[in-house]
């Protein structure tokens, strides 16, 4: 079903390329032609769509076994910043980050290359969002069923 959205991708109208990649990070499997797609879309022209792709490519390298934390982390040193953002993403979106992996990313956010230490903070910001994010939703739900039990 969304092999048929590739083709918006390539669309003249950024916003059209900005809103396909973020559907196809939410409703996409984490295949080769999918995550290619993507990644091509990391050298758009448009920084908007350059940053839903890494969005994308963010939700779907959760899916992906092959990105293990040594490979995500290699990201946040990459050259294009779009594989920065995805970097931090992908971590943000799992369950859980190793400790390992927190001081390994903590220790980034000193590194000489500005763009890497940039990187390192965003990563570090955006896991304590989601994390917040899911914390406010679990106990939002513990509310709502000590309500619903104390209901007559």
């Amino acid at each position: 079903m969304v092999e048929g959205l590739f083709g918006l991708l390539k669309d003249a109208e950024f916003d059209v390329r900005l809103n396909t990649a973020g559907i196809l990070g939410t409703l996409g499997k984490a295949d080769a032609p999918l995550v290619g797609t993507l990644l091509g879309l990391l050298k758009d022209t448009d920084s908007d769509v350059r940053r839903s792709a890494a969005d994308a490519l963010g939700q779907l390298g959760n899916r992906r076994a092959d990105w293990t934390d040594d490979h995500v982390l290699k990201l946040v040193e990459h050259d294009l910043s779009g594989w920065r953002r995805t970097a931090g993403l992908v971590l943000a979106h799992r369950e859980s980050v190793s400790p390992t992996t927190m001081a390994r990313l903590k220790a980034l956010r000193n590194d000489a290359r500005p763009w890497v230490s940039l990187a390192a903070w965003d990563a570090l910001y955006e896991i304590e969002r989601v994390q917040q994010e899911r914390r406010k939703a679990a106990d939002e739900k513990a509310a709502a069923g000590k309500a619903a039990a104390a209901a007559p």
